[in-house]
């Protein structure tokens, strides 16, 4: 009742809809009086117009990724704040549940709750002696009721964190993307002790000192040891790789880029199958349906740039809508692909084709873009 989002967040909202496989939906309520606000529905129009030009290459169809999260349940901090690494990062990625096949995917993703029966740690095990991979975040390698590991993380669990923050430094650095000097986690992980035949990808440094109003130093935290602790923060083995902090919470409530990359890099470097390959800023969001009957997958690609706004309802608003240039994009799957074109607009687009991967630079466009692959 008198409440307008801007055309452009409709828009988006409408498209990623359908980009996910799914109809687009918007509620309304009738005005006591039995009338239809028109101008809602003008607005409204513009949205599901432009869903009209792209809905037969989003439905029907079926969402293609070969990245697992394993639900917990959907309010969790944990959950939510892994989520968001994986949409910005253009992570596509499914739900998994204790049912399903796990051998759909390369890479299972833990995500720092305490969840697993010793039923689903067995089956766990067991993917990973198929060859599937396991990212695992803090509590999640625990038994659901005890203290005690039920997945081979290459590490033995010694107990919760002895302080109440710290940092991690990684023992390789890569791109700009990561720093070789110790960076803050906001919580601290958990102690454990790695196996012999483990790799230590990244080590905890403790601070000098538990801060408190009698003790403290500078602003905020106490600075860091020189020296690393024998607690290791990442840990590797075989197709494992676990994280000793609860890193999906301490991003959702503190947003630090470093811990999105470091989780980021360790997942491409688990992955064996990367469908989609995207790069876009972190606002950009990246979707590959398959239309069998088709015979097509159809990448959809969206970008927009939220504001934090309306401090009173603590709501981010979606209003403009740049272009993005010279985005590439790169595409595997087991099927030939014969062509490739933009969507709407039928547009022919050129590709190669390298080492099994399809790959093509998009033209600029604003907000969403379709890209069909018809194979053979």
């Amino acid at each position: 009742f008198g409440g307008f989002k801007h055309p452009n967040a409709l828009k988006y909202e409408t498209t990623h809809m359908v980009c996910n496989g799914v109809c687009a939906a918007i509620g309304d309520q009738l005005h006591p009086q039995g009338e239809m606000d028109l101008g809602t529905y003008d607005r409204l129009g513009e949205a599901f117009g432009y869903v009209a030009s792209i809905e037969d290459y989003c439905l029907p169809s079926t969402h293609h990724a070969t990245t697992g999260v394993w639900v917990v349940q959907d309010t969790e901090p944990n959950q939510s704040g892994v989520v968001n690494m994986l949409l910005e990062g253009q992570i596509g990625f499914d739900a998994v549940t204790a049912s399903d096949n796990l051998a759909d995917f390369d890479v299972v993703v833990l995500t720092g709750s305490r969840c697993l029966t010793d039923d689903d740690a067995a089956r766990l095990r067991d993917y990973v002696a198929q060859g599937g991979g396991l990212l695992v975040f803090g509590e999640s390698a625990l038994h659901v009721s005890e203290e005690r590991f039920v997945l081979d993380v290459g590490a033995d669990y010694e107990g919760p964190a002895i302080v109440d923050k710290d940092y991690t430094r990684v023992r390789s650095c890569w791109g700009r993307e990561m720093v070789p000097t110790p960076f803050l986690n906001y919580r601290a992980g958990m102690r454990t002790k790695t196996h012999a035949d483990a790799e230590v990808l990244a080590d905890i440094h403790d601070p000098y000192f538990a801060r408190t109003f009698g003790h403290f130093c500078s602003h905020r935290n106490t600075p860091f040891k020189v020296e690393a602790s024998a607690a290791p923060a990442v840990v590797r083995k075989g197709r494992t790789i676990f994280f000793a902090h609860n890193l999906g919470q301490i991003y959702l409530d503190y947003g630090m880029v470093l811990h999105r990359e470091l989780v980021l890099h360790c997942l491409r470097e688990l992955r064996q199958r990367a469908h989609l390959d995207v790069q876009m800023p972190s606002c950009g969001r990246a979707y590959l349906l398959k239309q069998e009957e088709a015979s097509r997958y159809v990448a959809h690609l969206l970008y927009a740039s939220p504001l934090p706004r309306a401090e009173a309802m603590r709501l981010q608003h979606i209003e403009d809508s740049p272009p993005l240039h010279d985005v590439e994009v790169q595409l595997a799957v087991d099927e030939e692909i014969v062509a490739a074109r933009l969507v709407p607009g039928e547009t022919d687009v050129p590709f190669v084709v390298e080492n099994g991967m399809v790959k093509l630079v998009l033209p600029p466009f604003a907000m969403h873009q379709g890209v069909v692959f018809d194979y053979a």
